[in-house]
């Protein structure tokens, strides 16, 4: 059940995948995916474009779009967030990781001792169908001043980001959740750090680690109080012990590995890094990058 209302949807599409056509796609390179990348993709794949003298046709409009089009040779690569439910791809495709969506659980520092946060805290604080209600600092163990204090949520709105969607989701026991009426909703990331920035008593949800950031400590996240606790770290990401992850993941051909080299090899280089996090995704770390442009040499 976890993730299932958000990532139906892309399953439904990745299940049609094996009805692929062979051979490689002439003329421009058609490159599909999520709508959350449009922006930072579009502008950095369009310079690129410019600079290597190559043809691409960009088309994001969403994931699903992305893998239907890859399915029905509409496309040639597809960028596209893969959800849990999503089955494996016909051996026709293939698909390696690009980034990773995550979300990051930020408190106001001088506000608060807290240091880490579990599902349970977490789903009590913003699910409406959680049988826990958290509402005080003091339910979270936070002692002095601050205990007595109105805990003030915030989140990013769904239509922006999955980030409040994805800790939900992974967050809830039932699988059922929706934001709490107290939540305050915002519309970007920005917005939402400022918000936290000038309250002792909020606590957010972002899809980014903030950069450094007056008054403002990410929380490290266990799924229980028994168990270890981990930072959205890259590092903890890839090897899945930060527990609210989802991989953004290039899919495409076997045979057209070769005429889509230098694309993926951009968008994987150091310099891509600020495109990823512009789109507000976290890159992958340098040696899993490095590990993959090596094996694009051998596809």
């Amino acid at each position: 059940m976890l993730l299932r209302s958000l990532f139906s949807c892309l399953a439904a599409a990745a299940l049609a995948l094996p009805a692929a056509l062979p051979g490689q796609s002439p003329g421009p390179i058609r490159i599909a995916g999520s709508d959350m990348l449009a922006a930072e993709m579009t502008r950095e794949l369009t310079s690129f474009a410019q600079h290597n003298d190559l043809k691409l046709e960009l088309d994001f409009k969403g994931s699903t779009t992305a893998l239907l089009a890859l399915r029905n040779n509409q496309a040639d690569l597809a960028i596209a967030i893969i959800g849990p439910l999503s089955p494996k791809l016909d051996d026709r495709f293939i698909a390696r990781p690009a980034a990773w969506q995550t979300a990051v659980i930020a408190v106001s520092e001088s506000g608060t001792s807290l240091n880490q946060i579990t599902f349970n805290q977490l789903a009590g604080i913003y699910n409406q169908s959680e049988t826990t209600n958290i509402r005080r600092w003091a339910d979270l163990g936070v002692p002095g001043v601050q205990a007595q204090r109105t805990i003030r949520p915030i989140a990013i709105s769904q239509r922006a980001s999955l980030t409040s969607e994805l800790a939900l989701a992974t967050a809830s026991a039932g699988g059922e959740h929706a934001l709490k009426s107290t939540v305050t909703v915002v519309d970007t990331a920005a917005a939402a750090l400022a918000r936290l920035a000038g309250d002792e008593s909020g606590i957010a949800i972002l899809p980014l680690t903030p950069p450094t950031t007056p008054n403002i400590k990410v929380l490290l996240v266990s799924r229980s109080r028994e168990d270890t606790a981990y930072a959205p770290t890259p590092e903890n990401l890839q090897s899945g012990t930060y527990p609210f992850r989802l991989p953004v993941q290039f899919v495409f051909r076997k045979e057209d590995a070769a005429r889509l080299r230098p694309v993926l090899r951009e968008l994987l280089s150091e310099e891509a890094e600020k495109m990823w996090t512009a789109a507000g995704f976290v890159p992958l770390p340098v040696p899993v990058r490095n590990e993959l442009v090596f094996e694009l040499e051998t596809l």
